[in-house]
């Protein structure tokens, strides 16, 4: 009596307790909700989640025919050691994966790979008609949630362009082109620039764009003869991609010592701003235009020629840096001058040129300076009489004279004349004047 007792208590608790939670829960097999664009094609995977000890499972999946065409079924990441077999008709894909070993753990069992046929905002049904799962071991079939997906045809992406050009056409090895354009329509977007060089070789920037499409880059080409550059973009999920047909530009022999000297060192950011400085402050007074006729003729008489040595003797350029240091400091201040004087732009040239002409003078003519004082004295036996560089005021009083002249006028003549003198006049006096007082100090301290 007790043990009939005891026997239908634990019936009665085997039949009242709760089933184990893997029981209850099963596996999950789903499908998801999936996009895509006419003409392309797209792999849907069949996932499952905390799978366990799989040997076999067979899937039926439909889907609209008019919408999805069928192409392939591939193994899944955890069925790569599984035989996946399917046989397929419009609408109806059935689905075979054995394994022997059984696999276990959460993925996709099978990649079905579809044709999109159906037209924009079309959508079909990804719907898990049967799904069957039997344990390796066992045979006993899994228990199994199932969850179907659905795939809509997104619209056609609208078409885009992009435009390249690049200016100067012609440059010199050490300057820059600017390359500029506008994608359209406008955007900011990761646009692709891809240089050509004269070799065949290819260097790519990627560069944005601004919210109006618009976007420009200055590079520095590091070799002569015919360059091409192209834009392009990736497009975005409404709109495809573009490239531009291809810019040229020609890049000739270097032909400015200083570009040449600075290309790609720490000092070629100062020459670019020397360079906007020149271009866009000096170039645009009259007094400074008719002066850069005047050195640009006497200037590019020797630079190619140098500029071609250095670019081609690398051993040459660290010392010529060295050389156009203090050059870089006295156009800065120079810069500085002018801003000074940004009220009468006329006179901010003139003043720049001033303290531009002064300094270069006294710092890099100097010692030349003190050499030909040195020669004079062992001639005649004494040293320049300070009262002589009185005489460096006629030729300063003259040159001005003439530059208000040549303003007054617009005589581009008489203001390249008024100019050059004037440089010309505060180069040689500075340089003789702190020659001067060099030659003064060394002999003082011979004597003492």
């Amino acid at each position: 009596m007790k043990a009939r007792a005891v026997l239908l208590f634990l019936l009665l608790a085997l039949i009242l307790s709760p089933l184990p939670s893997c029981m209850a829960a099963g596996m999950e097999v789903s499908i998801g909700d999936y996009t895509g664009r006419q003409g392309e094609t797209v792999d849907v995977p069949i996932k499952v989640s905390e799978a366990e000890n799989v040997g076999s499972m067979d899937i039926t999946l439909e889907f609209d025919p008019s919408v999805l065409a069928l192409e392939d079924v591939k193994r899944g990441t955890l069925t790569q050691k599984s035989i996946v077999e399917y046989n397929a008709k419009p609408g109806l894909v059935k689905i075979l994966i054995n394994d022997l070993e059984g696999f276990t753990g959460s993925g996709s069992v099978a990649v079905v790979k579809f044709k999109v046929v159906g037209a924009a905002g079309s959508l079909s049904g990804l719907n898990l008609k049967s799904v069957e799962a039997n344990d390796a071991d066992t045979f006993v079939d899994k228990l199994l949630n199932v969850e179907s997906g659905s795939f809509r045809v997104k619209a056609e992406r609208a078409a885009s362009s992009l435009s390249c050009t690049v200016s100067p056409l012609k440059l010199k090895v050490g300057e820059t082109v600017t390359v500029s354009g506008l994608l359209t329509p406008g955007r900011e977007a990761a646009i692709t620039l891809t240089f050509t060089k004269p070799d065949g070789s290819k260097i790519e920037e990627t560069i944005t764009s601004k919210p109006d499409g618009s976007y420009s880059y200055t590079y520095s080409p590091d070799v002569e003869g015919s360059w091409r550059v192209k834009a392009s973009w990736p497009g975005s999920e409404n709109y495809k991609e573009a490239s531009s047909p291809p810019a040229s530009f020609t890049v000739e022999k270097p032909a400015c010592i200083i570009a040449t000297s600075t290309f790609g060192s720490e000092l070629s950011p100062e020459v670019q701003f020397l360079r906007g400085f020149r271009d866009h402050l000096v170039m645009e007074t009259f007094a400074g235009s008719q002066f850069m006729l005047v050195f640009n003729a006497w200037y590019y008489s020797f630079s190619p020629s140098v500029a071609g040595f250095i670019y081609h003797h690398q051993a040459v350029r660290p010392l010529m840096r060295a050389l156009l240091y203090p050059l870089i400091g006295i156009l800065h201040l120079a810069s500085a001058t002018h801003a000074a004087f940004a009220f009468h732009p006329e006179l901010g040239v003139v003043m720049a040129g001033l303290a531009a002409s002064s300094l270069i003078g006294a710092v890099y003519f100097s010692i030349p300076a003190l050499a030909i004082l040195e020669a004079v004295r062992r001639l005649k036996g004494r040293m320049l009489n300070p009262r002589q560089f009185r005489l460096w005021v006629i030729p300063l009083l003259a040159s001005m004279v003439l530059m208000v002249s040549g303003e007054l006028t617009a005589s581009p003549i008489v203001m390249m004349i008024s100019t050059a003198l004037f440089v010309l006049t505060m180069l040689t006096f500075t340089a003789t004047l702190v020659g001067f007082g060099l030659s003064r100090r060394l002999h003082g301290r011979l004597e003492g």
